[in-house]
Order: C-alpha cells, then sequence, then structure tokens
C-alpha cells in the first residue's frame, strides 16, 4: 500500500513536471554565461569531479560520474559544460552509454540546441546504442522550443521507424510540434493515437489537446475535448456571468477555448434575457496587482490579442494589468446586436460578415490586420521624436 502510494505520489509529481515543460517550449530568456553563473551546482561538481580525476585508480571517473555531472549540467541547460564533459570521457576512453546520450539530449532540450540533438542521435546508432522514448522525447522538445517543428514531426517518425514505442510525452511533444505548425491534420492524428492507448488521459491529455486543436483552427473539436474533460472535473476554471478566471490556464490554446465558452455563454444568456448582463464583466488574466510578478504571459498576450481581433469592448484597466473589463451594456451591444447585424448582412449577400461562434478563417485575418495596426503604431512612435528633432 505504502509504495502504491509512494508511486501515485511520483506520478503526480512527474506529471506536474511535464506539464510545466510542455506549457513553456520557449528558448531560455538568458545567455549560457548567465546560467552558469547563477548554478550553484556547477562549482560543487567541478569540486567533485576533480577530487575524481585527480584519484590514483585508473577507473575514475567512470560512466556513472560522468552521466551524473552531465544530468546536472541538463537542469541549468549548460551545454557547454556537458560538451566538455562528454569530450573528457572519450579523451579518458569512457565510453558513454544511453544514460549520457539521454542526459547530453535534455541539456539540447532545455538549451534549445536541436542541431546538436540531431547529431547526437546518429552518433549514438553509430556508436550501436539504441535509444528510447525519453531521449527522443528530448530531441522533440528541443525541435519544438526553437521553432523546428518539421524536425520535431520528423524525429517522431524516425522514433518510429527504428521501432521505439512511444509513451504519453512522446504523443504530447508531438502534439506541441503540430501546433506550431498549425497542422490540423497530425493533430487529430496523435490524438486519436492516444485514444487508442489502454491509458487514463489526465488534465495534461486533455489541456495539450485542446490545445492543439485551438491552435490549428479545428475549434469545434477542441470544444467537444474541453466538454469531455470538464466532465470529469478537468480544465475547470471559475467562471461566472460577470467573471472568467483563466489565471490557472497554463496553455494559452486551451485559455482561448475557455474563453470562447464563456463568450457563447454569454451570447445565449443575452438572448434569453435580452440586456440582463452584470453592469462590468471581467476576464481575469493573471500577472496583475495581485501577482507576484507583473508583466506579460502567453496566456495573457493571447487573450489580449483574441478580444482585440473580434472588435471587443474589453480593455485592460489602467489600476490593474491582470485583466480585462467591460461594461455589461458594450457587451450585449457587441455579442448580440452586432452579431444578429452581421447576420443580416451575410444573408443579404455580403459573406464577409458571418461572426457565429467566432470564426476562426475570419479571426486569423483580424490579428493579422491587428498585428500590422499595430507594428505601424510602434514604427510611427519611433519616428515621432527624430520628426520632433527636425521639426526644431
Amino acid at each position: 500500500r505504502r509504495q502504491a502510494q509512494r508511486n501515485a505520489a511520483a506520478a503526480t509529481a512527474e506529471a506536474a513536471v511535464l506539464f510545466r515543460s510542455l506549457s513553456t517550449l520557449c528558448m531560455p530568456e538568458v545567455d549560457e554565461a548567465t546560467r552558469e553563473a547563477d548554478s550553484w551546482r556547477l562549482p560543487l561538481v567541478e569540486e567533485l569531479m576533480a577530487e575524481l580525476t585527480a584519484s590514483p585508480s585508473l577507473e575514475l571517473p567512470n560512466t556513472v560520474h560522468y552521466n551524473t555531472a552531465i544530468r546536472v549540467m541538463a537542469e541549468d541547460g549548460l551545454l557547454g559544460k556537458a560538451n566538455a564533459l562528454l569530450a573528457e570521457m572519450r579523451a579518458r576512453r569512457v565510453l558513454p552509454d544511453i544514460i549520457t546520450y539521454t542526459s547530453l539530449l535534455l541539456v539540447c532540450d532545455r538549451a534549445g540546441a536541436w542541431q546538436q540533438a540531431l547529431e547526437l542521435v546518429e552518433q549514438a546508432k553509430i556508436d550501436g546504442i539504441r535509444l528510447e522514448a525519453p531521449a527522443y522525447n528530448n530531441l522533440v522538445h528541443a525541435c519544438v522550443r526553437a521553432g523546428e517543428w518539421r524536425q520535431a514531426l520528423a524525429a517522431q517518425e524516425d522514433m518510429q521507424a527504428v521501432g521505439v514505442k512511444r509513451n504519453q510525452l512522446s504523443y504530447l511533444g508531438g502534439l506541441s510540434a503540430a501546433t506550431q505548425g498549425d497542422d490540423a491534420e497530425v493533430a487529430l492524428s496523435l490524438a486519436s493515437a492516444i485514444r487508442s492507448e489502454d491509458w487514463e488521459l489526465s488534465p495534461l491529455h486533455y489541456a495539450t489537446i485542446v490545445a492543439a486543436f485551438e491552435d490549428t483552427g479545428s475549434w469545434d473539436a477542441a470544444t467537444a475535448y474541453l466538454c469531455e474533460a470538464q466532465a470529469q472535473g478537468y480544465l475547470e476554471c471559475a467562471m461566472t456571468v460577470s467573471t472568467v478566471d483563466l489565471h490557472s490556464i497554463r496553455q494559452a490554446g486551451c485559455a482561448q477555448t475557455l474563453l470562447r465558452q464563456w463568450l457563447r455563454g454569454l451570447r445565449g444568456h443575452g438572448l434569453v434575457y435580452f440586456n440582463d448582463l452584470p453592469e462590468t464583466l471581467t476576464v481575469v488574466t493573471g500577472w496583475g496587482r495581485h501577482s507576484k510578478v507583473i508583466g506579460q504571459s502567453p496566456v495573457k498576450g493571447r487573450i489580449c490579442s483574441l478580444l482585440a481581433a473580434l472588435d471587443s469592448p474589453f480593455e485592460v484597466p489602467a489600476d490593474n494589468p491582470g485583466c480585462l473589463e467591460a461594461s455589461g451594456e458594450d457587451v450585449y451591444k457587441w455579442l448580440v446586436q452586432s452579431e444578429l447585424h452581421s447576420l443580416l448582412q451575410f444573408v443579404g449577400g455580403d459573406k464577409t460578415k458571418w461572426r457565429r461562434n467566432f470564426a476562426p478563417e475570419l479571426l486569423a485575418a483580424k490579428q493579422q490586420e491587428r498585428e500590422e495596426q499595430l507594428m505601424t503604431e510602434y514604427t510611427a512612435a519611433e519616428r515621432m521624436p527624430q520628426a520632433w528633432e527636425s521639426l526644431v
């Protein structure tokens, strides 16, 4: 019983780690020199490896010692130090094993060094080492982190070609790559493959699948998976007529699905009860006055972009950057009156006016238009001081 409890706790902790890693697959915010300076593990590892190297025994340090040291470098994303350890291994004729390569690929993942990750996989094949799913997962994540989604999907194909069975993290990494590449067909294939496995879908599975379908434009599928997850008590957030709280949602695509669900509910409420919405409506994104960190986040950026692209009345209030607010009257006009007006225009022959359920193809055009507008405003702001100086 105790062992089962420990296994359950370990699985929960692993799921939390995987969720964090998959929801933040982006390049490191600081360079390696800064990471090296901030690492408290590095001096300890270097001291211990120096002692082992100075040992009179020719068998020290061995593969286990190097693997442990490289794993520590992986935790801090110190690719240069890990490469130095690998070179030292080869110089001392210590043969790397599967753990060595898996740890090296983890360093590449943390650093976004996808090209070296590909080279390491090829070198492992030359050395006759059969890599397993964790190693390939690190390769996929390194590619996704660097924006090389095609290489990530190719790595998944290579994984299957050499007969390596994909685990849960493999499918989730593939979904992240499909999302990045806007490939709805691959997303659907991977989601179906997860269904065929004898796994109980977790919040991590649902969140990744919903985000993948949302970001590839399969909005009906995203909504269907979201409703299924909520029926099991997953992906729920505080949602009332007046407020939707998204600050606990880590994946931007999943947050967007939840926001669309809330907006549809508001529109249904407005159609039934007419203009009976609360005085103020709020979308909570987090990273505001109640947060330890004030700034930008993927969820906040996505929600602000979405509402702006839809010409919504929601705006970020000056006293709390962690939410968007709008009056109930303005939201009613936006969701109900303008929607009915667009329907009449659509029926009258203007096929560009129908915005039912916030059509993704029209939204994409709106988002692109909004981005171009912001870029124009930014360029104009940059030129303003120069124009003023020339005028003076």
